[in-house]
């Protein structure tokens, strides 16, 4: 999903996510009327057979005023929902067959709890230290892992008590900017990247205890072992576990300050929206549906061969009366003998540079 513009320049002026609400709104509304005028000049005057369009407006201003997941304030992102809305109907008054999807769904987030937070007060992370802004590391990991085990003990007693001395006493006078970071080679359970809910744990033989640990933590539905959601050859150089936060809760990655700090805003939830459109009877398969459906869905609608590899299933009954199946093919290996023809096809054709006379 894309993340909101830190900052947007509409007619020499600068506008940011800081800024009041209403007026975050309104050029975000005129950030989707530059584009969305292209998506129609693209939509009417050009030939196409699957036409793909992302809106990541309406995930912004969800972000940015989520009183309107309560039915508040709608007045003021009626603009941009109207737009939307206008050309949704544009397009499926056109198309065969519209799918609307979200890759999450939202919610009013009331309380955010740091996870880094809470695995630091059981015991299950090692703090490093760095001078200014983070990028300066007293003593860094790899530098630690060089070492032998005596020498860094003795050095982790030393940098702990200056450590303890700089942050009372300072450095000439001055306190020094020091900030505490995960150390990774060190802990034993961590929460990376705050998107994925995802938490690693560096030992197997811990993967348990973590577990246990964090299903008493505030805030959390469940915990899951990643293989159990995950597949794939790289399932193991992800997280080990993820966290499902309860309704209403965000979970981040924070080390610093309390475990749990109310908050108002809006954040991502895990039931997203798959809507279909089309102009005959649409029976549903099975029921749920996930992102992983989308692609199977257009490429048996378009009668085309579903990828070798393929998690997820078609979901409409009766998509394409002309339908054959193809079987399976490999889509990667297809596009990369593609890219390989359009490389040697700008070689072929690349003009030569014209041969000064005057040089010989």
């Amino acid at each position: 999903m894309a993340k909101p513009p830190h900052t947007i320049t509409l007619e020499g002026q600068h506008f940011t996510r800081d800024m009041r609400p209403r007026d975050y709104i309104d050029v975000i509304y005129e950030y989707l009327r530059a584009r969305i005028d292209l998506y129609y000049e693209l939509f009417d005057n050009h030939e196409w057979s699957l036409f793909f369009i992302v809106f990541s407006e309406t995930d912004w201003i969800l972000h940015k005023v989520p009183q309107l997941l309560e039915g508040r304030g709608l007045n003021i992102a009626w603009p941009i929902l109207s737009s939307i809305k206008s050309f949704i109907g544009h397009v499926s008054s056109r198309c065969d067959l519209t799918l609307m999807v979200s890759d999450h769904g939202f919610e009013h987030k009331r309380v955010r709890v740091n996870v880094n937070a809470f695995l630091a007060s059981k015991g299950l992370i090692r703090h490093g230290y760095m001078l200014g802004r983070g990028n300066i590391p007293v003593i860094s990991a790899q530098e630690r892992s060089k070492i032998p085990l005596l020498i860094t003990k003795l050095l982790r007693v030393i940098q702990g008590r200056a450590i303890f001395y700089m942050l009372r006493k300072g450095f000439l006078g001055r306190p020094l900017p020091l900030t505490t970071f995960v150390d990774t080679k060190r802990s034993i359970a961590f929460m990376g990247d705050s998107g994925s809910w995802g938490v690693y744990v560096r030992r197997k033989e811990y993967v348990n205890y973590v577990l246990r640990t964090l299903r008493t933590m505030p805030g959390v539905s469940r915990v899951i072992r990643a293989k159990h959601i995950y597949t794939g050859p790289y399932v193991d150089r992800g997280p080990q576990l993820i966290t499902i936060p309860r309704r209403g809760v965000e979970l981040t990655n924070g080390l610093h300050g309390d475990v749990i700090v109310p908050i108002s805003q809006g954040g991502h939830e895990i039931h997203g929206v798959l809507a279909a459109i089309g102009d005959y009877e649409i029976k549903y398969k099975g029921s749920y549906a996930t992102v992983f459906d989308v692609t199977p869905t257009l490429l048996r609608y378009l009668g085309l061969p579903l990828p070798e590899i393929c998690e997820g299933r078609p979901i409409l009954e009766e998509q394409n009366p002309t339908y054959v199946d193809h079987g399976r093919l490999k889509y990667l290996l297809l596009f990369r003998r593609a890219r390989i023809r359009e490389r040697l096809r700008t070689i072929r054709y690349k003009p030569q540079t014209p041969v000064d006379s005057s040089l010989y």
